[in-house]
């Protein structure tokens, strides 16, 4: 018998976004030397695979969102049932000693498949309130681990079921928080613009817009590194064109950590993972929660940090290109305000969650 064949198996399920993906891509990176990994995701989670989950056996199935019309709905209840079928013939085979689910619509599928084969399962909820898709699955889980310790819309759900661990962070992330904490440059002053894996069409709006309307002293100082949506870049850049701010605009960018690491400032949205990977970082942001989120979780993730003095909270409806202008630039000249936004921030620890998560997912393989 093969070496890898006595390995107990764990199948992770994620999709849709990186907010989903990279959870489960710093739990795999965890366990890969000492269990079989698989992973369950859809077209979109595939994009964002990497490192371990780019290694692992996968099955990418055809589940879309409940959105639209009739026919669409139709559609994405069908891809469902066909993909509940699936998983639950392949679990004949072969079962996992463990499914954990981190959300998308893959998770459905997999969790439910477990639970009528009994096989343990977890699922990780990675924002401050619940989703319905996990609260939903809830019923159909061992184990809810939670990423924040007060998370909302948990009513109705077992309280022994839910346990706390924070929300896993890939390990380049994760390493900021060791290193030295980089100084503020006089001469220049660097941000990061994230908008989520996908990008935010709000930013390549209004951030060029509020660029140009800074003194042209800060302007020069500017140096911006800014995700946009493939289909915005070009018109993004060109926006910038007018500006006197060195700018650097991209779908994605593969050195996430390194621009973390070397910036002054972080303009974002606050997805769970965007958010912990600002902790991680230690580093003062602007966050601008997506109004339309799901039971308004960013706007929730975002006031944690808020709450304690380390982040600047705009809500979508109040954000202007002047008002965005007015809070980089009192930041930039208001020293004093920008070094409390950095003691804040510096308090609030980095807790290594992935740690905890896979801590757990570890005992109860070990209970089997």
């Amino acid at each position: 018998m093969k070496k890898n064949d006595k390995k107990k198996y764990v199948l992770l399920a994620a999709g849709g976004t990186g907010g989903h993906v990279f959870p489960a891509q710093a739990i795999a990176d965890q366990l890969i030397k000492d269990y079989k990994i698989s992973l369950v995701t859809d077209k979109r989670g595939a994009s964002f695979l990497k490192n371990s989950l780019a290694q692992v056996e996968k099955d990418i199935l055809p589940v879309i969102g409940f959105t639209g019309s009739i026919p669409n709905k139709i559609h994405a209840i069908s891809a469902l049932i066909f993909s509940f079928s699936k998983l639950f013939f392949k679990f004949f085979l072969k079962k996992p000693s463990i499914v954990v689910g981190f959300g998308g619509y893959p998770s459905a599928p997999a969790i439910i498949a477990a639970f009528f084969h009994q096989i343990p399962t977890i699922i990780h909820e990675q924002n401050a309130v619940m989703g319905k898709a996990n609260k939903f699955l809830a019923k159909f889980s061992d184990i809810i681990a939670l990423s924040f310790k007060e998370t909302f819309n948990t009513n109705g759900i077992a309280r022994y079921k839910m346990i706390y661990t924070g929300n896993p962070i890939r390990k380049q992330i994760l390493d900021i928080s060791d290193k030295i904490y980089k100084k503020l440059d006089k001469s220049i002053f660097k941000i990061l613009v994230v908008g989520g894996s996908q990008g935010a069409a709000i930013f390549s709006d209004i951030l060029p817009k509020a660029i140009k309307l800074l003194d042209p002293k800060i302007q020069k100082i500017l140096s911006i590194n800014q995700q946009a949506r493939q289909d915005l870049l070009q018109d993004t850049i060109n926006e910038y064109k007018e500006s006197e701010a060195k700018v650097e605009v991209k779908n994605f960018f593969e050195d996430i950590e390194n621009l973390l690491y070397k910036c002054d400032l972080v303009i974002a949205r606050s997805g769970a993972a965007t958010v912990m990977e600002i902790i991680a970082s230690r580093k003062p942001s602007i966050l601008i929660p997506f109004a339309a989120s799901q039971n308004n979780h960013q706007f929730f993730n975002a006031q944690f940090l808020a709450q304690q003095k380390a982040a600047i909270l705009i809500e979508e409806k109040d954000i202007s290109p002047v008002m965005l202008a007015e809070t980089i630039s009192n930041l930039i000249t208001e020293k004093e305000k920008f070094s409390e936004l950095q003691s804040s921030m510096k308090k609030i620890k980095s807790e290594n969650a992935t740690t905890e998560l896979t801590n757990l997912i570890i005992k109860r393989c070990k209970q089997l």
